[in-house]
């Protein structure tokens, strides 16, 4: 496993993990690795989230307990997008590389990783960065569908033949639809199949995953591993 963070004109140092990773070996990388206090001093402290996939180590209660008192956690990152990740656009960027090396060893193939990461050029990480508002929204004009074919292609947009149409383009969540929720919550609780008949077009496990991935930011926000009250919550989204 290789792990490594960039963010904008900045990248942490690559650690590359032999064994399996459990949560405290993954807090330990993260925590000790040295993006987080660069990360700190670019943006100031909770100035900035981090995102990371679904591994289990990575989602783990143990995890965001550990990591949460020092900086945001991105919550709800989808899986199978990684046409979104910028870092994985980077990995894709490492590998091209290395195809065009001639490595006999695990020895020569761990020096190329390293020496390869260390060559790219923050130049080249902004611009991934900077990509990601553009991506996303690709993604929400083609549907939600996979938009790694066009990014490989050096497309900056869906082509008029791949627009969705309109009833298949994603509808965000709005503030107004996260209040109601937290309200019907509070008030009938997790009964998702009477909660979903406020919200047309929306399923009951749609209302029941953003609850909870709506909890999850507002904990990140609030600093603190308790649940707030319903007034806490509508206070926060208020801001």
């Amino acid at each position: 496993m290789i792990w490594a963070a960039i963010g904008y004109e900045f990248k942490s140092q690559l650690v590359i993990i032999e064994n399996n990773i459990n949560s405290d070996e993954y807090s330990k990388i993260v925590t000790n690795n040295g993006f987080i206090e660069e990360a700190n001093r670019k943006y100031g402290l909770f100035g900035w989230f981090f995102q990371q996939d679904g591994a289990p180590s990575h989602g783990s209660k143990n995890t965001f307990e550990k990591l949460s008192n020092q900086m945001n956690i991105l919550p709800g990152w989808p899986p199978n997008s990684p046409d979104l990740n910028p870092i994985e656009l980077l990995w894709g960027i490492l590998k091209n590389i290395l195809k065009k090396k001639d490595i006999m060893s695990i020895e020569a193939f761990v020096k190329a990783i390293h020496e390869i990461w260390e060559a790219i050029p923050l130049k080249t990480i902004n611009s991934l960065v900077e990509s990601f508002d553009r991506r996303i929204q690709m993604c929400i004009d083609c549907g939600g569908e996979s938009i790694q074919a066009f990014v490989r292609n050096n497309l900056v947009q869906i082509p008029d033949e791949c627009m969705a149409k309109d009833q298949k383009i994603p509808k965000l969540w709005t503030d107004e639809e996260n209040q109601r929720i937290l309200l019907q919550v509070n008030q009938i609780g997790h009964k998702w199949k009477e909660i979903s008949g406020l919200f047309p077009n929306r399923s009951p496990n749609e209302v029941k995953n953003r609850y909870f991935s709506t909890i999850m930011r507002l904990k990140v926000k609030c600093k603190r591993y308790m649940i707030p009250s319903v007034d806490d919550f509508l206070n926060l989204l208020e801001e």
